[in-house]
């Protein structure tokens, strides 16, 4: 059995994909503590070829390719204690030990999770376009704060089940996810936020003081949800990023090393290098 495994959603973004790839591997200082499995899919045989190619750049990483997609979930999850969610547009920014998160996560069972994504430099809420409401925080080793998310209040703090950078228990999301239907990860998202009402036996969430990932919502490849369309900085299409991708270039992941985002979502623009500078 694997302590934790890292589930990453992905569609028709092979070069988003690897630059959270990349980024994970840089800054989860014990990401063999974690096993990678990229559930994806795509809408055309280019994109398949670029998955293909994926797979051989990144051969630490395990790739599936979606079939029916709550089996596919389910069965992911059936030889591990944790989970980490991950989408595909997200850009880890800075170390985060998995190790320390389960401890600390074991140590009370009225934690529901640890959010990467969240954090005090967490104050916008991009996809409702508000502050978001700052709850109180307690103070905990390792740089890690604690807060109860049940208490009333808008925005990112207030919404504690969501797949793009949070590690929870496989008991407890196993436990949700077999009450609804879902086929994507939005509509898993929404199914988890809607059965919140199951875990106020656990109300606090855990965070780093300083968030350690992001989304960076700059291209849409889906219409089931609208976060990626008030994207109104930066665009792409995926068929850009692909042709991109085809001509051997990847998203230089320097440029946010260390970076603050200003909420769990924030757009930003991507510079890209040739796969065979990458790390010069």
């Amino acid at each position: 059995m694997n302590d934790v495994v890292t589930l990453i959603f992905s569609k028709d973004r092979p070069l988003q994909l690897d630059l959270t790839l990349n980024t994970y591997k840089r800054f989860s200082i014990d990401k063999e503590y974690g096993e990678p499995i990229v559930l994806y899919t795509t809408s055309n045989n280019e994109f398949e070829k670029a998955y293909d190619n994926l797979k051989e750049e990144h051969p630490e990483v395990k790739f599936l390719r979606e079939t029916i997609f709550k089996e596919n979930v389910i069965n992911t999850l059936s030889d591990s204690k944790y989970l980490m969610f991950v989408v595909d547009d997200c850009i880890f920014t800075d170390s985060f030990s998995l190790k320390d998160i389960i401890r600390e996560l074991e140590s009370n069972k009225k934690y529901l999770g640890f959010s990467l994504r969240l954090g005090k430099n967490t104050t916008y809420c991009y996809p409702l376009d508000i502050q978001n409401t700052i709850p109180y925080f307690s103070t905990l080793e390792n740089s890690m704060i604690s807060f109860d998310w049940s208490k009333h209040g808008q925005g990112d703090f207030y919404y504690p089940l969501e797949v793009s950078s949070s590690i929870y228990r496989v008991g407890d999301i196993k436990s949700i996810i077999k009450l609804f239907y879902f086929s994507n990860p939005n509509f898993l998202e929404h199914g988890l936020a809607s059965s919140i009402s199951l875990m106020l036996d656990k109300p606090f969430l855990l965070c780093y003081e300083k968030s350690r990932a992001f989304c960076n919502p700059v291209n849409l490849v889906q219409t089931v949800s609208s976060t990626a369309k008030r994207a109104t900085r930066f665009s792409y299409s995926p068929k850009e990023l692909l042709e991109k991708y085809k001509a051997g270039l990847r998203i230089n992941s320097k440029n946010f090393e260390g970076f603050t985002p200003k909420g769990c979502h924030d757009e930003c623009e991507l510079y890209f290098i040739h796969k065979d500078n990458y790390g010069n």
